[in-house]
């Protein structure tokens, strides 16, 4: 009786899985849709997938880092907590002036290392170091598992691709969820990260957006410098408003306190009076100096620089 149970419970399941397969419905304008919406698929889900993993994992990397040496103090601490204790003096021979002294200096200092220790346990649980490493290796997983599984299917002929409209629905809701990183990681964090990845580990963000534009023409990436610059700029600026920040990193001995700092920031950069101006107005410009240096052309007289900020008048002969 179990086997013939087991039988039919297969046979059933072999049933659904071809109904289900037979009740598809296939629509007849798939390979149009694949076509017109890849590229939407690699910028706004491939990309955007790529840039959350690529600092997330950074992230993730500083704060084991952190949560690591903070750890290895703890130790260190303790054990020369344990020390402390454990060394006597009095039985070497000493006078009771020094015992008294020791004694004394041996209670601040292990008071003031007990306080240290539990200030730096309590900090490092205040930060949620352990639960914010176990939350960010869940995600970085799920997004590395959803990129492969997407790249995969792109990877594919459009023929032998699902249903797209089956496959956007199947997905969407996922890389909604997996681009949400606001907690995870706090702004002020994400744009310490965003510098020193830019700045120090160009390998990491090879070929990656926002920092590579991709021609979807040629599938080649080009450097968005602009980006990169203003991003070091930006934070540079912030990380000098500090004074302790200058005195340690000698900024007023490299004679750099008479400089101006650039900022990054596109609408507090000085600009020259031709790029306030739209482009209409510019070309109209151009349009009426080339046409008074061809009224001069023509008449056979000396060509004159035409001052565009001022007034033409141009009197007409009646006669």
């Amino acid at each position: 009786m179990p086997l013939k149970k087991h039988a039919d419970k297969k046979d059933d399941d072999d049933n659904h899985s071809r109904t289900s397969v037979l009740t598809e419905i296939i629509d007849p304008h798939n390979t149009e849709k694949w076509e017109t919406n890849e590229n939407v698929i690699r910028k706004q889900w491939l990309e955007q997938l790529q840039y959350v993993l690529i600092f997330l994992q950074f992230f993730n990397d500083n704060i084991k880092e952190k949560e690591a040496t903070i750890g290895w103090w703890i130790i260190l601490i303790t054990s020369f907590i344990s020390f402390i204790t454990l060394f006597d003096l009095e039985k070497l021979g000493t006078t009771t002036f020094f015992n008294k002294n020791y004694n004394w200096t041996k209670s601040v200092m292990l008071s003031g290392l007990s306080m240290t220790t539990t200030l730096l346990a309590a900090w490092s649980k205040k930060k949620g170091f352990v639960k914010r490493i176990k939350d960010i290796d869940k995600r970085v997983f799920s997004i590395e598992a959803l990129y492969g599984k997407i790249s995969s299917v792109l990877d594919l002929p459009v023929e032998d691709r699902p249903q797209y409209i089956l496959f956007y629905k199947r997905n969407i809701t996922e890389v909604q969820d997996l681009l949400c990183y606001n907690q995870l990681i706090s702004p002020t964090e994400l744009n310490f990260v965003m510098y020193i990845i830019t700045k120090k580990y160009p390998i990491l963000i090879k070929d990656a957006a926002p920092w590579y534009i991709r021609d979807i023409e040629t599938d080649e990436y080009t450097a968005d410098y602009n980006y990169g610059k203003n991003l070091i700029a930006s934070y540079e600026k912030q990380l000098f408003n500090s004074i302790c920040i200058r005195i340690f990193s000698c900024f007023f001995c490299k004679s750099q306190c008479c400089k101006t700092i650039d900022d990054g920031n596109p609408f507090t950069k000085p600009r020259s009076e031709n790029t306030n101006k739209s482009s209409s107005e510019i070309n109209l410009d151009n349009y009426l100096k080339n046409q008074f240096n061809e009224v001069f052309t023509d008449k056979g007289l000396p060509q004159k620089q035409m001052n565009t900020s001022e007034n033409i008048v141009i009197n007409i002969d009646s006669n």
